[in-house]
């Protein structure tokens, strides 16, 4: 029976984390290059994604290498130039969000399209299927009903955000950034306007919220529906984060693996994508990294709690309540272990402050100055040291289990090793030794030397050694030196046996839509060319090289704000007492709300 593999998908800043990433239990890993990677402080060069490349495919990880920002006519060359240096160093795909560099040629290889290109119905995904791209990663606010429902319609390989912050825009949907700060998302640059702070008002001028994040969502965290999103057809489930550090990438890569790991221990029928194993020594906990609060965001349909209001800064976990004040002591009711250095925080007046502890006994905590401190309030840990200190010491890796048959011959050894995955290996050492004097003891000094698998990406599952000659005598030097030459060439054997995927033709088809407005992101004359062949018949270029002066939508969401407050006709039964218009504003501006019930989805735009 061919199993279907399952992938777990982690960010790389760079080459250490992404060796990280792969150590604690990445299938596959994604990366920026230099430039044209929609993350401006995570650019790696190609040195490193190459290397990066040889290290994941000895595991049989993949290494997909974003190139996934809107590209300008005088960038789309050397682009596509990229795409091909990528391609020749190694990486198993290239992740996309111009049409431009598909009309240009790429290499042969897999075309993932990024959620950038608002991968979000069936029947756009089918278009990317037929013009031959190989993966959909599926917008974040797709539903199980709704990803089913693609997967069913499309042979295409589906892509999902399983944990991670989440942009409360469609993603290539939010145009905020570039019309008032000159800086697009599209283009890696974004300015998270969302995170600021605003009013909500009505027509009339009356404040339905004011001073709050609005518009600042918690983080996702799917991961307690990772049975649901397989069978529904999801093949690859991605972490986002490559800005975060290592600490965060071991915890969260390490907590999907063990939820992933689950699942597939149970259904035989799926496979991971990836060999070898990790053993850590920690137990995982996403409360522990940074976070804003969880949610499962969309994925069950529309529900509430899906925003963080009062910040947009990470709470940590949640330890408990101050059950009394002292002096100078508060005393939290808690079962959690607080060190000095630990950083806490809590809200006081709606706004969150934090403050390191300098002396604890029994969680009798000093009080910090200039915070007014009461009873009952909830006290969070946003930086737990113990925690942070174990993980950034933590050297775990990888391991392929290997079996060990080592034969003695007249010319010297024959030694075999294999793994599960197919992977065999002879090699023949001449030697001339003497006969042991204590046979047994000889057997087990060879057995102990080749059982030190050190820092190779080898764990011993068993080692025989052959009884058809007198075990001879080899001195403890001479037995190191075998055992790593034969880690080293088992290694690189398993690496040129390394195979990777090959593209898809890329090819024409017609577009969902005929004419296509600013915001499906056409910033360049390929592009422009590539769609036409697609039957667009008109195209208006993206706010990046086209200045638009007024009523623009900034941003389209599936977060509505009538029903975050209660005021959605169709879940509350309420109405507004005047128009249906809404407006957010912040120091200097004014944002008109508009509301497409049909879609369910909420339209910011300047105001005209």
């Amino acid at each position: 029976m061919n199993k279907k593999e399952i992938e777990l998908l982690a960010p790389a800043k760079n080459l250490e984390q992404g060796k990280i990433a792969i150590n604690y239990g990445a299938d596959a890993v994604y990366i920026g290059a230099t430039l044209f990677s929609a993350r401006q402080a995570a650019g790696n060069s190609l040195q490193d994604i190459e290397q990066l490349a040889l290290y994941a495919h000895r595991y049989n990880a993949k290494v997909f290498a974003a190139v996934n920002t809107l590209l300008k006519d005088d960038e789309i060359e050397s682009a596509n130039k990229l795409c091909h240096q990528l391609y020749q160093l190694g990486v198993d795909a290239l992740i996309i969000q111009d049409f431009g560099l598909l009309e240009l040629g790429m290499p042969d290889i897999p075309i993932h399209a990024s959620t950038q290109m608002h991968n979000y119905n069936i029947d756009y995904i089918k278009f990317l299927e037929n013009i031959g791209i190989s993966r959909a990663i599926l917008a974040r606010e797709m539903s199980l009903e709704q990803i089913k429902n693609v997967s069913q319609s499309t042979k295409l390989e589906l892509e999902a955000f399983v944990f991670g912050a989440l942009c409360v825009s469609f993603s290539g949907r939010c145009n905020f950034s570039q019309v008032y700060k000159g800086r697009s998302g599209n283009r890696g640059e974004c300015a998270q306007l969302c995170r600021m702070k605003y009013n909500l008002m009505d027509d009339k001028g009356r404040y339905i919220d004011k001073d709050k994040y609005i518009l600042s969502l918690k983080d996702m965290d799917n991961s307690d529906y990772i049975p649901q999103l397989i069978q529904s057809g999801i093949c690859s489930f991605k972490i986002e984060g490559r800005l975060k550090d290592s600490v965060y990438i071991k915890n969260i890569c390490s907590y999907i693996r063990k939820k992933i790991d689950m699942y597939l221990n149970n259904n035989p029928e799926y496979i991971k994508s990836s060999n070898g194993n990790t053993e850590i020594a920690f137990v995982p906990d996403p409360y522990k990294s940074f976070n804003r609060g969880l949610s499962n965001y969309f994925l069950l349909g529309r529900n509430e709690g899906l925003r963080n209001e009062l910040t947009p800064k990470s709470l940590g976990k949640r330890l408990g309540k101050i059950s009394s004040i002292e002096k100078d002591r508060i005393i939290i009711d808690t079962n959690e272990k607080i060190v000095n250095g630990d950083g806490l925080c809590l809200f006081v007046d709606s706004e969150l402050i934090g403050f390191y502890v300098n002396k604890v006994v029994d969680n009798k905590v000093k009080i910090a100055e200039g915070i007014n401190f009461k009873k009952g309030q909830i006290i969070y840990r946003n930086n737990d040291l113990e925690f942070e200190k174990f993980l950034s010491n933590d050297k775990s890796i990888r391991k392929i289990a290997v079996d060990i048959r080592i034969e003695f011959i007249a010319e010297g050894i024959n030694i075999y090793i294999n793994n599960n995955y197919n992977h065999q290996y002879i090699k023949s050492v001449i030697l001339e030794f003497e006969k042991a004097q204590n046979q047994e003891s000889a057997k087990n000094n060879i057995i102990k030397q080749f059982n030190k698998t050190g820092d190779s990406i080898f764990r011993i599952n068993q080692i025989i050694i052959d009884n058809n000659v007198e075990m001879p005598h080899i001195p403890i030097s001479e037995l190191n030196k075998i055992r790593r030459e034969l880690f080293e060439d088992f290694s690189n054997y398993i690496l040129s046996e390394y195979k990777r995927e090959n593209g898809r033709e890329i090819k024409s088809d017609t577009y969902p839509e005929k004419n296509l407005d600013y915001s499906y992101n056409v910033i360049n004359r390929y592009a422009e060319q590539f769609l036409k062949r697609c039957n667009v018949e008109q195209i208006e270029y993206g706010l990046e090289v086209n200045t638009l002066k007024k009523d623009i939508k900034l941003m389209t969401t599936k977060m509505c704000l009538k029903y975050e407050y209660g005021l959605c006709p169709k879940y509350s039964g309420k109405s507004l007492n005047s128009s249906e218009i809404l407006y957010l504003e912040d120091k200097i501006n004014r944002y008109a709300l508009e509301f497409d019930c049909k879609n369910c989805e909420m339209i910011i735009k300047t105001d005209v």
